[in-house]
């Protein structure tokens, strides 16, 4: 028997819809809108919402039964632990939910609209790259830290963010501050995305790239990794450390573009442009310093309060809870201790 597979045809409109709605996921990042005490409705999760809803109408896309079980399991025990948690996060419950909506509940064959999706969510990575740039040369330039969204209401930001740090506290400059990018929550965000950015530029490379289109993705690359290394953080270097091998198991096929890059890292590297990058990645774990903060001390101190509900949990939000009551100043709830 022939194995039938069903082909969605897309809409005529869907493509660009799924590019703006990624490029929003990223640029709207920031804003949000405090609905009461303690709850905010995140834009990012509006727009995940907007994209689940678009799939199911414009694709006409239908949920399995498995994956239908599968999403409503995730909800009741995540509602559960919330429920029993003394302090629940209504806002983390939401964007949990909304995010992993799409993973589990629309079938496999939209790979072209996840495509637009992610060209578009690239696309706003470049922006904050370059929005970077400007922050870091405005800066050098003696014009002090470039923020508008400083300006906008509080009202209308999402809060608990260190949206900009001051370089004094790493040995640097009284004054300087580590570019975010405009768009994203923190200086670390843009580093962590720039570093997604890179990975998905070479891995998306063709393999028979034309010249024009070889110097496209290498300008594009070449600012992702300038975002990253104005960003003073580490965060995306972990990403790149952890592709290595694919990324040049992919670079190997166009000779040209990886001897490009190379040239660009040997040359920033000799210019002492990667140098306040470097004095991140190797700043060591010794104290509170940034890397420990991040990669170290939080499951340390985050372990024991997994530990004291290691079935259910604590409820979405446990993690920025235990921050909050560590009293560690700049300690980050990462991902692997939060999942």
């Amino acid at each position: 028997h022939k194995r039938v597979t069903r082909v969605v045809t897309m809409p005529a409109h869907a493509s660009p819809t799924f590019a703006v709605l990624g490029f929003l996921t990223i640029a709207l990042q920031r804003f949000g809108l405090e609905l009461s005490e303690g709850v905010v409705l995140q834009a990012t999760t509006v727009v995940l919402a907007v994209t689940v809803l678009f799939c199911f109408t414009a694709l006409r896309e239908s949920a399995g039964i498995v994956g239908t079980l599968l999403f409503l399991a995730l909800v009741a025990t995540t509602s559960t632990s919330s429920l029993l948690s003394a302090q629940p996060s209504l806002s983390s419950l939401m964007l949990l939910f909304v995010t992993f909506s799409p993973l589990i509940l629309l079938r496999k064959d939209v790979a072209d609209q996840g495509r637009s999706f992610l060209r578009g969510y690239v696309a706003a990575i470049l922006l904050g790259a370059a929005a970077a740039l400007v922050q870091q040369f405005l800066q050098q330039l003696g014009h002090g830290y470039w923020d508008p969204v400083q300006s906008i209401s509080t009202v209308f930001l999402i809060p608990g963010f260190n949206s900009y740090y001051d370089l004094q506290y790493a040995g640097g400059l009284a004054g300087q501050f580590k570019p975010n990018g405009i768009v994203f929550l923190e200086p670390s965000f843009l580093s962590l995305y720039c570093g997604f950015a890179i990975v998905y530029l070479i891995a998306s490379f063709p393999s028979k790239a034309s010249p024009r289109e070889m110097l496209l993705v290498g300008a594009q690359t070449l600012l992702a990794g300038a975002g990253l290394v104005v960003s003073s953080s580490s965060s995306g270097v972990l990403i790149l450390i952890c592709a290595s091998f694919p990324l040049l198991t992919r670079l190997r096929r166009s000779a040209a573009l990886l001897a490009g890059l190379l040239i660009a890292a040997i040359t920033a590297l000799q210019l002492g442009i990667l140098d306040p990058l470097l004095a991140k990645v190797t700043e060591g774990f010794d104290g509170h310093t940034s890397t420990a903060l991040r990669l170290t001390e939080p499951y340390a101190v985050l372990g024991s309060a997994w530990l004291e509900s290691p079935l259910f949990g604590s409820g979405a939000g446990a993690a920025y809870d235990a921050v909050i009551n560590s009293g560690i100043r700049g300690l980050q709830a990462t991902t692997p201790i939060r999942v």
